[in-house]
């Protein structure tokens, strides 16, 4: 538009100079005219009489004079319009600069426009390329992370598919071996009788023997009544009854201080039963009612108020952990150590393969725990029932993998007899000798628990006694008979004592290989007292009330 109009200014002057020009032109042809009548106006006053020709002359001047005048009006009107014309010339022409010099200004501004819109059109190019380069190596990377992850996803699959199958041929193993075990058991002949029968038979045998009752006396077979501390036993017994209660907590590593913020708090969590505890470290995964595997016993670690780092392990508490009592026959201790001699230790099979796995399994978190500012450098590792058999193994194991300077201390309650040997003789350096010198090996029993009298041997004895009164062929195989090792406290004979214990060990004949047919020859006589609660003097809260001096009162 501002062109168009420059344009239109610029066409108006030339129109307007060339009329000036024009003008000019004519004005001189006049001129020259009048110069031309001048002339033959003195060419004719010499042929007239001057007189004529003056007034001829005159008139004609007279005549031309009014001519020019009215040319010089016209002239003067069209010098006046002239000026007019040149000031609007004059004044387009301003315009036409004016026009040109915002054209100018409009140029540079459009052109510095254009630059800068090439400048940021190369920009974004440059950040659409970097954008597309990003979004390529973001792609190549989640491609390649999905890619990896589904690699991992059918590795894991594989993983999970080998240990399921393993895991299949391990529990048909276990199958095999239970079945073994109690095949040789319960071996009744070829006869077919029925339960009820062959429990008539079983009770005949048991009262037809003489009476043989236990003889608790001090001063017999190296027996010691001696006093024990009731309060720092049952802080003990707390901590084996607080690994049934290992799911009370929603996570691990978890502190006191972590706990006390909660809102719901379980009255049956570790902390809650354990009120020494001062944080818990590590807590074996649980795989409900059935277990995770047999031979693997749920346990945790924590460290207590004073530094003592504790390993409790749990007892009997999932079809899993039967499978592990069940396979009672012995074999020979591994410790994993093939340089270490075991001098023909034998072990309870399911105790000590739960013994390795624990052993294994805990022994981070042990280190960790015995590393931390303000540990004292003692291990206690405890457990009731099968926990404090594998108790009791998994501290032979684990007092020779750690330094000399730990001391660990395995304390049992109503452990089975777990080993061939009580390991009294047996203590040393090096990995020569069975009982590392920093290991002391203590068990809380019951006087009314079974389970203290129960291994292969004496339930093969058992069995064979009770066919030779039957005149069947049953004869005790050749199964080693196992003890509790370490130092065996009797408690709950005396409910007004119940500081007062007596001291003994495994190879105690009230613990021997008679010891099972004698306790349920006294059941089937009803001569012992705890007839009615057998299986209630091997539970927890029995061994409470026997340190609290309330046995008796059941």
């Amino acid at each position: 538009m501002l062109l168009f109009e420059v344009s239109s200014h610029l066409a108006c002057a030339t129109v307007a100079l060339s009329r000036v020009y024009s003008r000019r032109v004519t004005y001189c042809e006049e001129q020259q005219q009048q110069q031309q009548v001048r002339e033959e106006a003195e060419e004719n006053s010499s042929s007239n009489t001057p007189s004529d020709r003056l007034k001829k002359i005159a008139n004609d001047l007279e005549t031309e004079s009014l001519r020019l005048s009215d040319r010089a009006a016209e002239l003067k009107q069209e010098a006046f319009d002239l000026a007019a014309q040149e000031s609007d010339i004059t004044s387009h022409k301003d315009k036409i600069l004016h026009a040109a010099e915002e054209v100018g200004n409009r140029v540079s501004e459009t052109v510095d426009q254009a630059v800068t819109v090439a400048e940021s059109a190369k920009r974004a190019a440059e950040a659409a390329r970097v954008a597309a380069d990003s979004v390529t190596s973001a792609a190549r990377a989640q491609w390649d992370e999905f890619g990896a992850t589904a690699r991992a996803a059918v590795a894991n699959a594989k993983l999970k598919a080998a240990q399921a199958k393993e895991r299949q041929r391990e529990a048909q193993v276990n199958i095999d071996m239970v079945q073994s075990v109690w095949r040789r058991i319960g071996d009744y002949g070829k006869e077919d009788k029925g339960p009820q029968q062959v429990m008539y038979e079983f009770v005949n045998m048991c009262r037809s023997r003489p009476s043989n009752t236990p003889d608790w006396s001090p001063n017999k077979f190296g027996r010691k009544l001696v006093d024990i501390n009731p309060s720092a036993t049952l802080s003990t017994l707390a901590l084996a009854e607080a690994a049934y209660e290992c799911d009370a907590i929603s996570k691990e590593p978890m502190s006191r201080e972590e706990y006390d913020k909660l809102s719901d708090k379980s009255e049956r969590s570790i902390f809650s039963i354990c009120p020494d505890i001062d944080e818990v470290l590590f807590m074996s995964p649980e795989g409900g009612f059935e277990g995770t595997d047999p031979l693997k016993p749920r346990f945790f670690v924590a460290r207590r108020n004073d530094g003592v780092v504790v390993l409790s392990i749990r007892g009997t508490a999932t079809v899993a952990d039967a499978i592990t009592d069940m396979l009672c026959d012995d074999v020979e201790v591994y410790t994993g150590d093939e340089s270490s001699k075991s001098n023909n230790l034998r072990v309870h099979r399911g105790i000590g393969a739960g013994a390795v796995w624990v052993a294994k399994t805990a022994m981070p978190y042990i280190r960790e725990g015995l590393s931390r500012a303000g540990s004292r450098g003692r291990l206690l590792i405890t457990g009731h029932s099968l926990g404090g058999g594998v108790a009791l193994v998994t501290g032979l194991l684990m007092a020779s993998q750690l330094s000399p300077r730990v001391w660990v201390q395995s304390i049992a309650f109503a452990p089975p007899p777990v080993l061939s040997d009580t390991l009294e003789g047996f203590r040393g350096l090096g990995s020569s000798t069975i009982v590392p010198w920093n290991l002391r090996l203590i068990s809380y029993v019951n006087d009314g628990d079974i389970i203290a009298r129960t291994c292969m041997h004496s339930l093969e004895y058992l069995v064979a006694g009770w066919r030779v009164n039957n005149n069947t062929s049953h004869t005790v195989q050749e199964s080693v008979p196992l003890v509790i090792p370490g130092k065996v406290y009797i408690i709950g004979m005396d409910h007004l004592h119940p500081n007062k214990a007596i001291l003994t060990n495994g190879m105690d004949p009230t613990f021997g290989e008679t010891s099972l047919v004698d306790f349920f020859c006294e059941i089937a006589r009803s001569n012992r007292p705890m007839v009615p609660k057998a299986g209630f003097a091997h539970l927890i809260e029995s061994y409470k009330k026997a340190l609290l001096g309330e046995y008796a009162d059941e």
